[in-house]
C-alpha cells in the first residue's frame, strides 16, 4: 500500500512545480537586474538550491521537506537583507516576485509539515530500500 494518496501526490506535484517556477523566475530576475559580482553568484546559488528543493518535493524524496524549510529560511534572510538595504537607501529596487516566493515557501513548508509528509516520505524511502535489498538477494 502506497502511503501517499492522490491528494498528497497532487499537492506535491503542483506545489513543487509552482515553487520551481517561482525560483527560476527569481533566478532570471537576478541575472537580468544585477551585474556580475560575487554577491550575485551567491544569490543565484540560493535560487538554484530552492528550485532543487522543490524538484525533490515533486519526486517525494525524504529530504525534500527539510530542504524546503532551509530554502525558506535562506530566502527570509535574503529578503531581510534587501529590506535593510532598501531602508538605508543603499538599494532602491525591491523584488515583488521575491516577496511572493518568500510567502509561498513559508506557506508550503507549513502545509508540508501539517500534512505529515516527512513521515510519509520516510516510509516510501524505507519501502524502496527494503525492495532493493530483497531483489539484491534474489539476483
Amino acid at each position: 500500500m502506497e502511503p501517499l494518496d492522490t491528494s498528497d501526490e497532487d499537492f506535491c506535484l503542483y506545489a513543487g512545480g509552482l515553487g520551481t517556477i517561482l525560483s527560476l523566475a527569481c533566478l532570471v530576475q537576478v541575472f537580468m537586474a544585477f551585474n556580475s559580482h560575487w554577491f550575485t553568484t551567491i544569490i543565484s546559488i540560493l535560487f538554484v538550491f530552492t528550485a532543487i528543493s522543490y524538484i525533490m518535493l515533486i519526486m517525494h524524496h525524504r529530504v525534500a521537506p527539510l530542504l524546503v524549510l532551509i530554502s525558506g529560511i535562506l530566502i527570509l534572510l535574503y529578503v531581510l537583507l534587501l529590506v535593510y538595504l532598501f531602508l538605508t537607501a543603499t538599494a532602491i529596487v525591491f523584488s515583488w516576485i521575491l516577496l511572493l516566493l518568500l510567502i509561498y515557501s513559508n506557506l508550503i513548508t507549513i502545509v508540508v509539515y501539517a500534512k505529515g509528509l516527512p513521515k510519509k516520505f520516510n516510509l516510501i524511502a524505507k519501502k524502496a530500500k527494503e525492495e532493493k535489498d530483497y531483489w539484491n538477494d534474489k539476483l
